[in-house]
């Protein structure tokens, strides 16, 4: 008869996952009404404080996690939401026909996101070691979290939105970094203001803490199959790039601006609101302050990378652009870089350059724009590379580097620095 009731729970369990995959934004509240007994919430997982009823604003709702490259999946039985909580001891529950059916606590552990790349932005994160009708944990301060909890781990994660901000290559610090903005948050809701914010042709996103996603896998390197665990999603953008329809993570496209006179959000600068309520989630308002002539020359028209016999891709055929080894565009305004992509979301990655071989960087995976050895100041590890008979850039010895390419002229004039890495 136990091992029958522990197979009830289980399936019970799952079973108020999949419910809440059919509850989605259309489903205005999870208050019930009705007599004087009972929880008058809808069946589902909630955060709430120890000894205490949940409320409709705590329930934990169904959400994707990260895949490859770049796109989000479902993952059976995790569920996340952004709840205001108060300082105190709290336990995620399951309700199921206005009752307590479930009760799960843990013991409170640390993470460490290596990602959060703000200077003031710290990438520890609460971690409880979730079981069934284990001890309540605390929550130490008050604010705005993004709660998940995964049935699969039983891993409970109370993340803390320090930083709100946007960031993107239509953003005044481009992909390299967020910027924040000014602003408050309580159980009434939430606001974070920019002021006369320039956004130039290009995209963006919403995102929390500095960080994109926090990374909850077993093995990195070993991909996002559900055995591996998860990544959970620390950013918005808009489904179909629709800034006024935001989503999480992957689920939401990076959010376009285009030139003056192609329609939608035009490059302008503006009052950017970001929002929150327990009602609406997060929303975002764009006001229009000032026009903005945009300069002849724009880093968002090139899209560098590394391409030759050097490179692990050797040199691209003609309708391979997938060959390339993409940079990452790190800063914006009058200084300009682009460092190696590290595969992931951002810059600072490495590559291998071979000895005895030849590279070029070139933009947009095209010759349009493209530069060899006496195009650029070459500086860092200069004694390996030199110049081949056709103008490419030579390698001596085979090396890991770091490359760096750089211009604070408007394209005039780069510098490529290539620094080794100690292996």
């Amino acid at each position: 008869m136990k091992k029958y009731d522990k197979i009830l729970a289980y399936f019970m369990s799952v079973l108020m996952i999949v419910f809440t995959v059919s509850c989605d934004d259309s489903d205005d509240s999870s208050d019930i009404g009705g007599g004087d007994e009972g929880i008058k919430v809808a069946d589902g997982y909630y955060i709430a404080k120890a000894g205490e009823d949940p409320v409709s604003a705590s329930k934990l709702v169904v959400e994707q996690v990260e895949d490859d490259g770049f796109g989000a999946q479902e993952r059976i039985g995790f569920a996340a939401n952004y709840v205001y909580l108060t300082a105190g001891d709290y336990n995620i529950v399951q309700i199921f026909n206005q009752a307590v059916e479930q009760t799960f606590g843990g013991t409170a552990g640390t993470g460490d996101n290596a990602s959060a790349d703000c200077p003031d932005a710290t990438g520890e994160y609460p971690v409880i070691a979730g079981e069934l009708d284990g001890a309540a944990f605390n929550i130490a301060s008050e604010g705005l979290y993004k709660v998940t909890f995964d049935q699969t781990t039983k891993e409970i994660i109370p993340y803390k939105i320090n930083q709100v901000g946007v960031i993107g290559s239509a953003t005044p610090n481009g992909w390299g970094g967020s910027t924040n903005f000014d602003g408050s948050v309580s159980a009434d809701g939430g606001k974070w203001t920019g002021t006369n914010v320039l956004m130039v042709k290009g995209e963006w996103k919403i995102r929390f803490n500095c960080n994109w996603n926090i990374d909850r896998r077993i093995d990195a390197e070993a991909g996002f199959g559900a055995d591996n665990g998860y990544m959970l999603f620390t950013n918005f953008g808009g489904v179909d790039g629709d800034y006024t329809n935001l989503a999480p993570g992957n689920v939401g496209a990076n959010m376009p601006v285009n030139a003056a006179g192609d329609g939608g959000v035009e490059e302008a600068y503006f009052t950017v609101d970001i929002t929150w309520s327990a009602e609406d989630g997060f929303k975002v308002e764009l006001t229009k302050t000032a026009d903005y002539t945009p300069a002849a020359w724009s880093p968002n028209d090139y899209a560098w990378a590394l391409t030759g016999s050097a490179t692990p891709n050797g040199w691209p055929t003609a309708d391979a652009s997938f060959e390339d080894h993409d940079m990452f565009y790190e800063a914006a305004m009058t200084e300009h870089t682009w460092t190696m992509f590290d595969g992931v979301s951002a810059g600072g990655g490495t590559i291998e350059l071979t000895a005895g071989n030849a590279f070029k960087f070139r933009a947009n995976d095209k010759w349009d724009d493209a530069l060899g050895y006496d195009d650029v100041t070459v500086a860092g590890d200069t004694g390996n590379i030199s110049k081949d008979g056709d103008g490419n850039f030579e390698v001596g010895v085979t090396k890991t580097y770091e490359v760096k390419l750089f211009t604070d002229d408007e394209g005039e004039t780069y510098t490529a620095t290539f620094t080794a890495v100690v292996e």
